[in-house]
């Protein structure tokens, strides 16, 4: 025995079409004509008063009326200024990675200078030791000849 007799809903029964301007959700294929040919947008911008704040529509973007702090282009601010001070930090931890290695490349550079000035020192002291026994060879060979 069935449970009921009779379907309440009818699958057979056809949808009628929508309007356009029925509330379409993609405005974008719309044109202002077609929305509502009676109200010209450029005299009559579109109002909004939304969290005791007021907002207007035009040129494609929502601008707060309500004054300079409540302003919407603040709200973009604030968000354009995070994201300039998290540059900042990087571009600073980056300047001072770079100052790192520019100090110790130049220490490097410093050891390197001591050590070759040592190494010309040592050469010097080497030169002279070998024309001191070059001189006491040739003073030692004369002596024996004698």
């Amino acid at each position: 025995m069935p449970l009921f007799k009779k379907p309440s809903f009818k699958a057979n029964r056809k949808i009628p079409d929508r309007r356009v301007d029925a509330g379409a959700t993609n405005t974008q294929l719309l044109d202002r004509q077609s929305l509502d040919p009676g109200v010209d947008y450029d005299e009559n911008p579109l109002e909004l008063r939304l969290g005791g704040r007021n907002f207007t529509f035009s040129e494609g973007q929502w601008i707060c009326e309500d004054g300079e702090d409540s302003d919407f282009a603040t709200i973009q601010s604030n968000k354009e200024m995070q994201k300039l001070r998290r540059l900042v930090k990087e571009y600073e931890e980056e300047n001072n990675l770079l100052k790192y290695k520019i100090e110790l490349l130049l220490d490097m550079v410093a050891v390197n200078s001591a050590d070759i000035d040592l190494m010309e020192k040592e050469i010097e002291n080497l030169r002279e030791f070998k024309e001191k026994a070059e001189a006491r060879g040739r003073s030692d060979s004369r002596s024996m000849k004698k």
